[in-house]
């Protein structure tokens, strides 16, 4: 895998420069003169180590590359911003017929995505401003953080984080529309919902206990939702059995009651202004 490749790269390098070296030397190395048994112990072996975790590897293929080749950051956030975004970043870019984006002049919306890039200014009363670009899947939004606002959600506007923000719509002729920040959400401010499924009502009456007992010491605010699939009922859990959801609770119960039976549920985010 990349990693191992990556690990060894040095030591590859090592050896290439030292076989150089030698050569324009004129001179002889052991690993000229061994037998095959010998140079398979000199050979530099691949460490057992995994791959990069699936977000850093792409980080490093825009880096080298300028482009995603194995998959997208945001894939895994699909659902999530299905529940919040309002428009797409392609819906900013002017259109070579009308010279034009197609989204309204003014109109205010929610965008999400990842920020890849960020430029602070000052305004003339020494005011920091920001202008952020808010990639999602399908192309990039230029975002003007104004410096109110820049104060408030100075915090979120990290490179590579995910947020959502709402605004409003700034069109130009023959330029690619801007969004106007009004408001900023991180991905993981939505309430969310833990599901657990039961094949019917007598194994969740069964294994009641044995959930209470999980859920106990996992204190938040998130709702336990039970679903019985034979009966196709749900029941919600009292606030009193609300959890933090989190990668941690969630393999927990996972492990106990089985991945393919737990499920988080990501809610909208609410916005203080009206949502579109």
């Amino acid at each position: 895998n990349r990693r191992q490749m990556t690990l060894i790269f040095p030591s590859i390098l090592d050896q290439v420069n030292d076989e150089k070296k030698h050569s324009m030397a004129g001179q002889m190395t052991l690993f000229d003169i061994a037998g095959d048994d010998l140079k398979s112990e000199f050979e530099i072996r691949m460490p057992e180590v995994d791959e990069f975790p699936r977000e850093m590897l792409l980080t490093f293929e825009k880096e080298v590359l300028g482009v995603y080749i194995s998959g997208h950051p945001l894939e895994e956030y699909v659902d999530v911003m299905d529940k919040n975004v309002t428009a797409r970043s392609d819906e900013f870019a002017a259109e070579e017929e009308t010279g034009t984006a197609r989204i309204p002049d003014g109109k205010e919306v929610v965008i999400g995505g990842m920020i890849t890039e960020k430029t602070v200014k000052f305004t003339k009363n020494n005011q920091a401003m920001a202008f952020i670009t808010v990639e999602d899947l399908v192309g990039t939004v230029e975002v003007i953080v104004f410096p109110r606002d820049y104060e408030k959600y100075r915090d979120l506007l990290t490179e590579d984080g995910k947020v959502f923000v709402m605004g409003r719509a700034s069109v130009e002729e023959e330029k690619d529309a801007k969004l106007i920040c009004r408001e900023i959400r991180g991905f993981d401010e939505g309430k969310k919902e833990l599901w657990i499924q039961f094949p019917d009502m007598s194994a969740y009456e069964s294994r009641q206990q044995e959930l209470f007992d999980a859920i106990s010491d996992m204190d938040g605010e998130d709702a336990v939702v039970v679903y019985i699939a034979a009966e196709k009922c749900m029941k919600r859990l009292p606030a009193q059995w609300n959890i933090g959801v989190n990668e941690d609770t969630k393999s927990a119960l996972e492990d106990i009651f089985g991945a393919k039976n737990v499920k988080v549920v990501q809610k909208h985010i609410e916005f203080g202004r009206k949502r579109y």
